[in-house]
């Protein structure tokens, strides 16, 4: 695939942590569409919406939970060639259990350190666009 055909979504509400996160997905995927949601119904609402390559979930929103969004959005029918990866700040294995059987494709737990952070979401990002 084409990086200019490339969709991502992050559902995160930290400004911070996503503008960390678009810096590096423009490292692997220069040329891909970032679009963003912040809270729990604007997840649901663009999510459901797009022709999307990859979601990146956080658990902790303002008003639900990712995981619930991941639930619904796998209940709805979201295609499995949609790869959805939760991150967050959870190191908890019940979580991450939880958030794979929902379907995610990977769990990754966000690192406190810049460049660490700016590591893992290429990683992430690269696998699966």
């Amino acid at each position: 695939m084409s990086h200019k055909d490339t969709l991502i979504c992050f559902v995160e509400d930290s400004d911070i942590d996503f503008e960390m996160a678009v810096l590096a997905i423009r490292r692997v995927c220069p040329d891909a569409e970032v679009r963003r949601a912040t809270t729990f119904h604007d997840a649901v609402r663009t999510l459901t919406d797009e022709d999307l390559t990859l979601i990146v979930l956080d658990i902790n929103l303002p008003d639900g939970n990712g995981i619930d969004v991941l639930r619904r959005l796998r209940r709805i029918g979201m295609s499995e060639d949609v790869a959805i990866v939760v991150f967050s700040t959870s190191a908890n294995p019940v979580e991450q259990d939880e958030a794979i059987a929902a379907g995610a494709n990977e769990f990754v737990t966000k690192p406190t350190n810049s460049e660490e952070y700016l590591t893992r979401v290429s990683q992430f990002v690269s696998r699966w666009t």
